[in-house]
């Protein structure tokens, strides 16, 4: 729960032209954003290859300020949308911001300047690392354990697409080694850390044929299995389709209590929310959106579907930014 010191809201009005950074792992996009009022924008981009000298040395020789990719996702859609409360990153990995009125943020004591409301970026990856709350199986032990980060990121490791297939593949694995899937055969990929990813689940629950042939050919490619049975992919595609759907379902557990803690209501102060969101898993996964909603309407009530609106947020990590910049200007 990260003060952004973004404050304020915008109202699709604000123009001007803007330089961005948008920094990853590899590459550096220098990004020319012409807000053009009415919530219309241009962008423009080219992209550089970063120094690994910068990658390893002091931060402030890399960032002149720094924004949250989920914080720009969300100043993205509102310049579109001007009710828009929340930014949402479901992709690679996962996180969420929300705009929160200031009086309530009681870890950020400066100058308000009459402001009345601040983006918070929430972090919540790291929801209840504590491992309190979460219904964690062995297979995210198991995930866990294997990973760079033991201990730490553990919401974001049972719903963000880094993870996915590798959940998926240990209870492939373990059904298996059960003898209950492909035949009691070793597959030297099905064996290998990571080597089932995110995208081949997208593959696999988007087949359609009678036969699930698709599914076939995923395994023989990517796994190394030759002569799946229709049993074998049955079950393939049924642990893949509980893991999305799992993915989907703890996120909107996520987006539930942030829609609580706005006071999303027919009667109260929020009567409509609208939320952006980016990233690879909303974008390409298939059903992960109806699988949201279907979780928010088993929370909060069928009545949400008409009260909430998600939609893609386009360019957030640079367009986003660029708006920071307009409302830290008008300061």
């Amino acid at each position: 729960m990260v003060p952004t010191y973004v404050v304020g809201r915008l109202d699709g009005s604000e123009t001007g032209s803007y330089l961005t950074l948008d920094v990853g792992g590899t590459f550096l996009r220098v990004v020319f954003v012409e807000l053009l009022g009415q919530g219309k924008f241009n962008a423009r981009h080219k992209k550089y290859r970063i120094d690994e000298g910068l990658k390893v040395g002091e931060a402030t020789l890399l960032f002149a300020a720094l924004i949250n990719d989920t914080v720009g996702t969300l100043l993205a859609h509102a310049y579109q949308h001007t009710d828009t409360f929340i930014g949402l990153g479901l992709g690679t990995g996962s996180n969420g911001a929300y705009l929160e009125q200031i009086d309530r943020i009681t870890k950020w004591r400066g100058d308000r300047q009459g402001r009345t409301e601040m983006v918070i970026n929430m972090e919540f990856g790291a929801f209840d690392n504590e491992r309190t709350i979460l219904p964690f199986t062995k297979y995210d032990r198991i995930l866990d354990q294997a990973s760079l980060n033991p201990g730490e990121q553990l919401f974001e490791k049972m719903i963000a697409g880094m993870y996915l297939g590798e959940i998926a593949r240990n209870i492939l694995l373990d059904l298996k080694e059960l003898q209950l899937l492909f035949q009691h055969d070793s597959s030297w990929a099905l064996d290998t850390m990571w080597s089932f990813d995110t995208a081949y689940m997208s593959a696999i629950e988007a087949d359609a044929t009678l036969e699930l042939e698709n599914t076939g050919r995923v395994l023989e490619t990517i796994a190394q299995v030759s002569g799946s049975t229709l049993v074998d992919r049955q079950i393939v595609k049924t642990v893949v389709q509980l893991v999305g759907q799992r993915a989907a379902r703890l996120s909107s557990m996520a987006l539930a209590g942030i829609l609580c803690h706005l006071g999303l209501s027919s009667t109260g102060p929020i009567k409509h929310v609208a939320i952006g969101v980016d990233g690879s898993l909303y974008q390409f996964y298939p059903g992960f959106e109806k699988d949201i909603m279907d979780g928010l309407s088993d929370i909060l009530g069928s009545k949400v579907r008409s009260q909430v609106n998600m939609g893609p947020s386009f360019d957030g990590s640079s367009v986003g930014a660029a708006l920071a910049a307009v409302m830290a200007g008008s300061k």
